[in-house]
């Protein structure tokens, strides 16, 4: 065990003598086994423990456990308690899933502060068989059926050669002294429920079960390092980002069964599931304007495009400007300030615009626009609708999301970085002038 546990550390470059390592112990004979297998190798890791206070006695009898052996190692020690169970319902997550965050949130934050190169973690290979099961009934996709990577930024885990039997074996030929935890047996929780129930099941059908459903593993990981290779090409070619927009040319994907992977892998990192990402896909055959939200983006089918847009912190709809207003900087910024008509240039930018003040009534109000809304664009003697408007000037529908009139008294004056209104504009006779600038279209 020992050489096969330097051999893994080695192979995947885990860590060497010279790096600080921090080992998370809870005091189980994974994380037990692990301290053991580092300390013949001659590491002297720090230790740290959590106490999630969730067995009562059991909890803090785990955490006395390490600590005293981390007092006789003459290791040093780091250890916190939470209160898992009140995280859990204010952050509406599963217990389990609230430990799993504490822990890691307050081990990288141990590591990072007291300048450790590595966390070492207990995980085993059949960790990682519970855990394709896992992701298998959540529709994680290709990624979740890796199973457990050996390094993950900070974490790593060197015991992930080995089996739980074989964990097992070698702490009782070395009298290796460890903490049973008691929930470890119950099956209320989807892990053991694999664990206990399913995995004995399929051993029952075929013995190798667990060594086939490793190679199986094996060549997932292939299949992804495939995947990730032809979606960073349609990466590379199909997709623009554009200020805080990305602009998907759909067109331009595979005409084959793969254009749905190849879509979920493009779309996952903006927070859209394997579901949405169906109904997506479904959706390019179909009319402009579908519309799909991840609690972190927005995405919109377009003529051509899937427009991706971050949903942004509420703002206010409506905001009231005055003569002397001079700057606003939300919901967009906007500069204002009076002029005379004297031998004034009128500005030729989209984003700046010279209206006659003599016609204005304040305050003048900055708003969305909205369905039925109409102006008479500069140059012109008829109304216009401004949805008809944004058909003529070709705006995506995620354009149209962000665009911002200013009015005075009912009366559009500027459709923000697009066109004033003619009935606004400067003439000889204009004596006060009063411009608007825009930082960049909302």
């Amino acid at each position: 065990m020992i050489k096969k546990f330097e051999t893994y550390i080695d192979t995947n470059r885990l860590f060497n003598p010279n790096n600080r390592i921090l080992a998370a112990v809870s005091g189980g004979i994974d994380s037990m086994v692990m301290l053991h297998l580092l300390l013949k190798l001659e590491y002297k890791p720090a230790i740290a423990h959590c106490n999630f206070h969730l067995r009562g006695g059991e909890s803090d009898g785990d955490e006395e456990f390490v600590k005293q052996f981390a007092e006789i190692n003459k290791l040093q020690f780091f250890n916190i308690s939470f209160d898992t169970k009140k995280y859990a319902e204010e952050k509406k997550m599963s217990v389990q899933m609230a430990a799993r965050e504490l822990r890691y949130e307050w081990l990288n934050k141990t590591a990072l502060e007291n300048g450790f190169d590595c966390i070492t973690v207990g995980h085993n290979s059949d960790d990682s068989i519970e855990t394709f099961f896992i992701n298998l009934t959540r529709n994680a996709g290709i990624h979740g059926l890796t199973g457990i990577k050996p390094k993950n930024n900070l974490i790593v885990r060197p015991l992930l050669f080995a089996s739980r039997r074989e964990i097992s074996a070698f702490a009782q030929d070395n009298n290796i002294l460890f903490r049973e935890d008691s929930s470890n047996a119950e099956t209320k929780y989807l892990r053991n429920k694999i664990r206990h129930n399913i995995i004995p099941e399929l051993e029952k059908i075929n013995p190798s079960f667990r060594e086939n459903i490793h190679e199986v593993i094996e060549k997932i990981k292939e299949a992804e390092k495939l995947l990730n290779e032809v979606t960073g090409q349609y990466r590379k070619s199909i997709v623009v980002h554009s200020d805080d927009r990305i602009y998907i040319n759909f067109r331009e994907f595979p005409g084959t069964d793969i254009a749905r992977t190849v879509l979920f892998e493009l779309l996952k990192d903006y927070g859209f599931n394997g579901s949405q990402v169906k109904e997506i896909a479904d959706s390019l055959q179909k009319q402009p304007g579908s519309r799909f939200y991840s609690p972190t983006h927005w995405l919109v089918k377009d003529r051509d495009h899937l427009i991706i847009t971050p949903i942004k912190p509420n703002t206010a709809e409506e905001v009231y400007i005055g003569p002397d207003s001079g700057q606003i900087e939300s919901p967009i910024k906007l500069t204002f300030r009076m002029a005379q008509n004297e031998n004034f240039v009128i500005p030729r930018e989209k984003n700046t615009v010279a209206i006659d003040a003599d016609r204005l009534t304040f305050p003048l109000k900055l708003r969305r626009w909205k369905p039925g809304d109409r102006f008479m664009p500069f140059g012109m003697e008829h109304y216009k609708k401004l949805s008809d408007f944004f058909v003529d000037n070709k705006l995506s529908l995620a354009d149209k999301e962000l665009v911002w009139v200013i009015e005075s008294d009912g009366k559009i004056v500027w459709v923000v970085n697009y066109r004033t209104d003619n009935r606004f504009r400067v003439k000889p006779s204009t004596k006060s002038i009063f411009l608007i600038e825009s930082d960049k279209q909302g």
